[in-house]
């Protein structure tokens, strides 16, 4: 039993190698402070709970809870609890694989590699800050890391906390609703292995978000109020290809060598870009039929990963992308499950070539992972802690949240990161 945990140390490592500043300083995120707080200061509980942002448009329950404690410990304890519960999130998807007594996760070396590979994932799509707004994305990645690890038999306590879980991401994004279908191809594939007391209320808080959120785009409010009108079907093959499959797990090193790739290839063809994409695009589904075909058998668990990438990467597409881009943060989750088929497909292999593939993912993976990111971070951002310090000492203070203003956010003003905090909060 102690090996199992030890095997927690190197994926730990990895997580907090990043964060370990934040979390012994944390900051107070935009949303978290700008919308849900500075909300809760004229609600009650129950309005804190069911609160729906406009320019969101659907329940973000995971800061609404937040929010709620830190009304009952106080607003200077805001940013622990919002940073602290989002690595707790961020960290239970590597908990399944590495402490999971399911086989399908294979050895510990390969448990330990197929974690790292999903911490590494991030270094494409800024996703990886702690705070409640990107675990909208990782309540996704652990939704995924839930469906495979149901695919043998559950436990008791397995019965009880993953519908928690899945219930939780459910009615905090879509995002994790988006993994429903694939919960109902697993009933499907493995009649006897999702069991209702999961499938049910899963299925509840899936349908409520999705009332929600259609109430929104019906009402023009909320991100997709917009971004349903805003992907160009020209540009899918190049949307999946760059933004999941190269810069969703190789970052900008590997969307650079490949931009320089489709370039050679479009001027030696005199070929728009989208159509090398499309051409490439259906050269791989070609390939891919034909592996199949030659293959006698393909698993469930294979055909499963695989519907929940094209399900997901669908639903995200259709829902969130832009005209020219998924959006780097929408990758997340159907980069996690890309790389989650390769483990599938690949975990079995052995050879000098595996190795060597791996070794040079890896070495680019940690080189993008480690790179200093200017436009998200910086070491002036204020600390939450200070900015209720200041606030104590002047009622009129307002206190500054994350994140600064930047070309990202040119159309805001300071006034924009700013939270009005009444001078009677405890």
């Amino acid at each position: 039993m102690l090996n199992k945990y030890i095997c927690l140390i190197f994926p730990l490592t990895l997580i907090l190698s990043r964060k370990i500043e934040l979390l012994l300083n944390p900051r107070m995120w935009a949303e978290e402070a700008t919308i849900h707080l500075q909300n809760s200061f004229s609600s009650n509980s129950w309005e804190i709970i069911s609160f729906v942002p406009n320019h969101i448009g659907y329940i973000c329950l995971n800061i609404n809870l937040a929010t709620l404690a830190t009304n009952m410990v106080g607003v200077e304890n805001a940013a622990y609890i919002t940073t602290y519960t989002a690595f707790l999130v961020q960290l239970l998807p590597h908990c399944i694989i590495l402490l999971s007594n399911q086989s399908f996760w294979g050895t510990r070396i390969q448990r330990i590699l197929l974690s790292s590979a999903i911490i590494l994932i991030p270094i494409g799509t800024g996703e990886t800050w702690l705070n409640t707004t990107c675990s909208h994305y990782h309540f996704g990645v652990l939704a995924f890391i839930i469906l495979l690890d149901l695919q043998e038999t559950m436990s008791r306590k397995t019965i009880i906390i993953y519908p928690i879980l899945l219930c939780l991401g459910a009615l905090s994004s879509p995002i994790t609703c988006f993994l429903f279908p694939s919960y109902i191809i697993a009933k499907y594939l493995n009649k006897k292995r999702i069991s209702y007391f999961i499938l049910i209320p899963f299925s509840i808080c899936c349908f409520i978000q999705s009332v929600i959120s259609f109430i929104n785009i019906r009402e023009k409010q909320g991100l997709g109020a917009t971004r349903f009108e805003g992907f160009n079907m020209f540009e899918f093959p190049s949307i999946l290809i760059n933004d999941v499959f190269i810069k969703g797990t190789l970052g900008e090193i590997g969307l650079k060598i490949s931009l320089t790739f489709v370039r050679a290839i479009s001027k030696l063809l005199s070929l728009e870009y989208h159509y090398i994409y499309w051409i490439s695009c259906l050269a791989m589904i070609i390939g891919i039929s034909l592996v199949l075909k030659v293959k006698k058998e393909i698993s469930s668990n294979i055909i499963l990963i695989t519907f929940s990438f094209v399900s997901v990467f669908l639903l995200t597409y259709f829902s969130v992308s832009s005209s020219t881009s998924l959006l780097d943060r929408n990758a997340l989750v159907p980069g996690v499950i890309f790389i989650s088929l390769i483990f599938s497909i690949s975990k079995n292999s052995k050879g000098i070539r595996i190795i060597i593939f791996t070794s040079i993912y890896f070495l680019i993976a940690f080189y993008e992972f480690y790179k200093f990111d200017s436009v998200y971070y910086s070491d002036s951002w204020p600390t939450w802690s200070n900015e209720v310090e200041k606030w104590r000492l002047d009622s009129q203070y307002q206190p500054k949240v994350w994140p600064r203003n930047n070309e990202h956010w040119s159309f805001l003003s300071e006034r924009d990161w700013r939270v009005t905090i009444p001078a009677d909060t405890e």
